[in-house]
């Protein structure tokens, strides 16, 4: 569709499978924007992307992160015109069915982002409280509107965040089911204890203090659509969890701490918090 585009944002990507994702978009979009983050292996991607002419690239000369990159992309877009972009993370791709059967539901009242269901099932759509960015069409003009992604979290939350400006801003979030995403967490190890299977994702140190420190900064903007409880409940399981089954725990351990501290004195609105 002439009124939609997608963009990738790439940190050193695995090229075959970014090259899967752009054939899937390439099907159905106008265009697609490829942002990377001063990756190694730049140059291939260029490389690589040259026979593909829906396809523009931008380099940056350090890694900006992925909110960053992902404001720079949408107001490149609202720029030309583009109504919706569908954002992707290097390592998921689309199923092929989705933007398709998506483009119908785009001019509902209020939709500030469609997002694929990670679950199997039967096909349909419902309201949702919030989704990951890769994979999501999100509305430029929403994303105008609350202010886009905050570009302070770097990473991780990026997505949670926007999802709750949306949220509270009077838009919705619809989650399309029977097309799942086709997305990557982490190095997952599986473990049982007691018969309770436990999920590990034994991040690098980087994100596991990206994702506890902007969970607190999350919590601590008081977004009316978040329950707080619900969020302590979840960081603290996400703490315990990665503490007592993850490997290397002494890294892991003062990383949270260095992210609950970091979190804790983060200033919102010009205040010190307290």
């Amino acid at each position: 569709m002439e009124n939609i585009c997608a963009c990738i944002v790439t940190f050193n990507p695995n090229l075959a499978r970014l090259q899967q994702n752009i054939e899937v978009l390439d099907k159905d979009v106008d265009k697609i924007f490829i942002i990377d983050n001063n990756s190694k292996n730049s140059v291939d991607i260029v490389n690589n992307c040259r026979f593909y002419k829906k396809v523009v690239i931008d380099i940056f000369n350090e890694n900006k992160g992925i909110a960053y990159a992902l404001n720079t992309v949408l107001e490149t877009a609202r720029i030309n015109g583009y109504q919706w972009c569908v954002t992707m993370d290097q390592d998921s791709i689309l199923d092929v069915q989705f933007l398709k059967n998506s483009f119908q539901y785009l001019d509902i009242n209020n939709v500030g982002i469609i997002s694929p269901s990670s679950e199997k099932g039967e096909k349909g759509i419902t309201k949702i409280k919030r989704c990951i960015t890769s994979g999501s069409i999100t509305n430029i003009n929403a994303w105008q509107k609350v202010g886009g992604f905050d570009s302070e979290f770097f990473i991780d939350y990026v997505d949670f965040d926007f999802c709750a400006k949306l949220i509270d801003n009077g838009f919705d979030i619809l989650s399309l089911y029977g097309y799942p995403l086709d997305h990557q967490l982490g190095n997952l190890k599986i473990k049982y204890i007691f018969g309770i299977k436990i999920n590990t994702y034994n991040h690098s140190p980087m994100r596991t203090y990206y994702y506890l420190r902007n969970s607190i900064i999350f919590m601590k903007k008081k977004y009316k659509c978040v329950k707080i409880k619900n969020e302590i409940y979840y960081i603290v399981k996400w703490i315990l969890i990665k503490i007592i089954f993850e490997d290397n725990r002494l890294v892991t351990i003062k990383t949270i701490y260095k992210a609950l501290i970091d979190g804790k004195n983060y200033k919102i609105n010009g205040e010190s918090a307290k």
